[in-house]
């Protein structure tokens, strides 16, 4: 009976810990059987369709905005891929890539972005003080060009750890740090450089509630940068409220709200119009039905909306986005 309780487990609690906890159960129950069918690869894809209102984050106050339109439908196409190349009881490690592509219409092809990333995830259980915690380490690489020209390169390197300090919750402290290369710097490349180091450091809490699908996340962080350029060294806080919940059969429920400050400590505007200071407070809210036809197939409709409040005029803006998403998912 236990045995088939862990397996049911297994199927529906998603990406959660219960899922991880119920399958180290069924293999310590049965340790001398190896699992010869383990499924070492996992393929995800997305192809979707959205409007967005503000492509260009054009400000708000139309003495500082180009007449130039700022709206375009766009077509959106995401491939991933992950390989488990080393699988033991306490330690898992895969590596992974991927690729994303952005296509604009209304003449907007400018902002068409194109994404290359490959990484690892290593993630390995301990225990500490008689509670279980997972520590995992991960490493991104992405490259991106906007309209087919270099527009950054990443490597991003985040350590966490997991824990659940009840039934009913779970815990994950973590710490990411960035460091950023990008394309051209402007004509004053000591004001206006982006290229530098990006830390991130922060918590986020979830409540799980009846069951493993059906949960309350709250996350914080501390964000800093520290750039070339002097225009974009920063710090900042960020805050994000969430619920997902499954609302009908195969149907699931996201909601999410989020607030993010960021003061640019020696800020300098290259343009007259508008010699304010640059503090980002940015909120948004998001929500999303997800329906899965099949466990591998689904489709999702969404919209977000973002409004970006300033001292500084040209950093000022709104913006609406709504579509829908085909998602595919299968490990094999």
């Amino acid at each position: 009976a236990a045995q088939t309780e862990w397996k049911w487990v297994v199927e529906n609690a998603g990406n959660t810990i219960y899922k991880d906890w119920a399958k180290a159960r069924l293999a310590a129950k049965a340790p001398e059987k190896k699992d010869t069918s383990a499924r070492l690869w996992r393929l995800s894809a997305r192809y979707g369709y959205e409007y967005d209102d503000n492509v260009t984050l054009k400000p708000g106050d139309e003495a500082l905005a180009s007449s130039e339109g700022s709206d375009a439908g766009r077509q959106l196409a995401e491939f991933i891929v992950r390989r488990r190349v080393h699988s033991s009881r306490d330690t898992a490690i895969d590596l992974k890539g991927g690729f994303r592509q952005t296509f604009h219409d209304s003449g907007l092809d400018d902002f068409n972005f194109t994404s290359l990333e490959a990484g690892a995830d290593v993630q390995h259980r301990v225990t500490w003080f008689g509670r279980k915690v997972t520590l995992r380490l991960e490493y991104d690489l992405k490259a991106g060009f906007l309209d087919g020209n270099t527009f950054s390169t990443r490597n991003i390197g985040t350590l966490s750890a997991d824990t659940r300090f009840t039934e009913n919750t779970r815990t994950v402290l973590f710490y990411r740090l960035t460091g950023a290369e990008f394309g051209p710097d402007g004509s004053r490349p000591a004001q206006s450089s982006r290229v530098g180091i990006y830390q991130d450091v922060g918590l986020t809490q979830y409540w799980y509630l009846n069951d493993p699908k059906n949960y309350i996340f709250l996350r914080g962080e501390l964000n800093g940068a520290s750039t070339t350029g002097s225009n974009f060294d920063s710090l900042g806080t960020t805050a994000r409220l969430g619920y997902h919940a499954g609302i009908f059969k195969n149907t699931d429920l996201d909601l999410m709200t989020g607030y993010e400050f960021n003061n640019y400590l020696h800020f300098d505007s290259l343009s007259s119009l508008d010699r304010g200071e640059r503090q980002d407070s940015i909120w948004d809210i998001y929500g999303a039905l997800t329906h899965y036809f099949t466990p591998e197939i689904g489709l999702r409709v969404f919209y977000r909306h973002v409004n970006a409040d300033n001292d500084n005029g040209f950093f000022e803006y709104t913006r609406n986005i709504g579509g829908a998403q085909l998602l595919y998912s299968k490990a094999f």
